[in-house]
């Protein structure tokens, strides 16, 4: 469940983008709390396929913006970032993320199959696209310090995988072979 000031913010948030064409899709912690993950949210994470395209969010969002989004690189994240503060919590822009370590690389611009894919949540009414659980947890098995957060969402996938979705993705993507074949694997068994 999210904490109330979390959902008083992303209620805000989608107010704001009632009429908006920007697209952005919702990940990180409050997309998997929405999913059932047991996890108490405190920011927002909102991707976007582009920089133009964070620029423009950043533009919607006005008066929130703390950090209007640039290039940034922090190991093993690269991506256009910004951030918002709405009813006091966090809203992370990220355009363009790419997650590059030895196990492999993840690019989610435009091009990526993130952005082929339709995937949402439900929020109080209100649609929200989000990044599919599949891919998520691709992302997830790069980042280091992340076996727990890995094995939560294996286990939100237990008998809902989308294994076309996820070879799809992994087939994209530039992930080690031995890292492919321990997702794919782990999946099965959940399926």
């Amino acid at each position: 469940m999210l904490p109330t000031q979390v959902r008083r913010a992303l209620s805000t948030l989608l107010e704001r983008l009632r009429d908006s064409s920007i697209e952005w899709k919702l990940g990180g912690s409050v997309a998997l709390a929405l999913q059932g993950l047991e996890i108490s949210p405190r920011d927002v994470d909102l991707f976007l396929p582009s920089g133009d395209a964070a620029r423009l969010m950043a533009e919607t969002l006005g008066e929130f913006v703390e950090s209007p989004p640039q290039w940034r690189t922090s190991e093993p994240f690269a991506s256009y970032y910004g951030h918002c503060r709405i009813e006091g919590v966090e809203i992370d822009l990220i355009g363009e993320l790419v997650i590059e370590t030895p196990q492999g690389s993840v690019e989610l611009g435009a091009d990526s199959l993130l952005w082929r894919r339709k995937s949402s949540l439900l929020f109080q009414g209100w649609k929200l696209p989000s990044i599919p659980l599949e891919i998520q947890l691709v992302t997830y098995c790069l980042m280091p310090k992340r076996e727990e957060r890995v094995n939560q969402i294996t286990s939100l996938l237990k008998g809902r995988v989308d294994l076309e979705l996820l070879d799809e993705f992994l087939v994209e993507q530039a992930i080690t072979p031995p890292v492919t074949a321990g997702i794919q694997s782990l999946l099965r068994k959940e399926r």
